[in-house]
């Protein structure tokens, strides 16, 4: 009676250990993409968003996300509500794009968030900068994983009172649990990072 149920948890613990070393990063990127979509869907309801061109700058502490960015810039694609995702970078007829994102990858930590959207933003409002950091702060390997986001955007040259009060950084510290092929999230409320 014993032996049985011995060799299921022993089956179910190399289940999840295997499937921990061959998928987890893979999953905690989608995870990531989620968090992003999250994040671009707050923006999307503030009314001091505009949707304009897109310059993303996205960083990683060492290279555990996003090591091959084209995952992110598809998401990012998909994720803007007025310009579907075949309208954005298109040179059709030799004509400038209406709406244009650029997703480009930097060290982390970005470090001077207001001059680096200061500097890819212009008082016309022409172009929208997001930066999304997202580092893995604490880690159970096989087991659990703590990954801290940070999202700031603005379409104009901006300070941090005005960021502070219109709500464009924002941030979440999201638990994650290995559970047999997937990531669980167990919190990961989105905040003001200001506030």
């Amino acid at each position: 009676m014993l032996k049985p149920i011995i060799r299921i948890v022993l089956g179910l613990f190399v289940i999840q250990i295997v499937s921990y070393v061959f998928l987890s990063d893979m999953m905690l990127e989608r995870k990531a993409c989620d968090k992003y979509l999250e994040f671009t869907e707050r923006r999307f309801a503030n009314s001091y968003n505009k949707n304009v061109s897109e310059t993303i700058l996205v960083s990683s502490c060492g290279d555990e996300f996003f090591r091959d960015i084209s995952n992110l810039e598809s998401i990012a694609r998909a994720s803007n509500p007025d310009f579907p995702a075949s309208t954005i970078n298109n040179w059709d007829y030799y004509q400038e794009p209406e709406f244009t994102q650029h997703v480009e990858f930097r060290a982390y930590p970005q470090g001077d968030i207001l001059g680096t959207i200061n500097a890819n933003t212009d008082t016309l409002e022409t172009s929208n900068c997001i930066l999304f950091e997202l580092c893995s702060t604490m880690s159970v390997p096989c087991f659990f994983r703590q990954v801290e986001y940070l999202y700031y955007y603005s379409s104009h040259p901006i300070d941090f009172h005005t960021m502070m009060y219109t709500d464009r950084g924002v941030g979440s510290k999201s638990n994650y649990v290995w559970i047999l092929f997937t990531w669980i999230e167990i919190n990961g409320e989105i905040v003001n990072v200001f506030g």
